[in-house]
């Protein structure tokens, strides 16, 4: 029985985490929301709004997105990115993208563009990042 107890504990803690990643939100911190509060938890996370930005809102203004983007012409690309309050910046070099990185003022799941992207990506998805 308490097997039975601990399992329904941590699929509460799991199916609260997938739906808190699906909405833009840590799913750590609501995997354990979840585990403690169980149902409520799960319950106040779809009452809250989700965190995903509005594709309409980060497009960049240059409109040939579908080019492929070779290597050799990152370092000379103008790049944009996703600041925390969900707002575009940019443009700016390469290596600025890159010094933030480091500094960590930019993480593996902050979203990027520049032109030749078919739609914006996460750091973590960029082979010269």
């Amino acid at each position: 029985m308490l097997f039975l107890y601990f399992f329904a504990w941590v699929l509460l803690g799991v199916v609260t985490s997938h739906f808190a990643e699906k909405r833009g939100r840590n799913p750590k911190t609501w995997f354990l929301i979840g585990m403690f509060f169980g149902l409520l938890g799960l319950l106040v996370l779809f009452l809250l709004p989700s965190f995903s930005v509005p594709t309409e809102q980060i497009k960049p203004s240059p409109s040939n997105l579908t080019l492929p983007l070779a290597i050799a012409d990152v370092e000379d690309t103008q790049w944009f990115y996703i600041n925390d309050s969900k707002k575009q910046q940019g443009p700016i070099s390469f290596t600025i993208i890159k010094d933030m990185v480091l500094k960590k003022e930019l993480t593996d799941r902050s979203y990027v563009w520049c032109e030749g992207m078919d739609q914006w990506n996460r750091i973590e998805s960029i082979a010269e990042l």
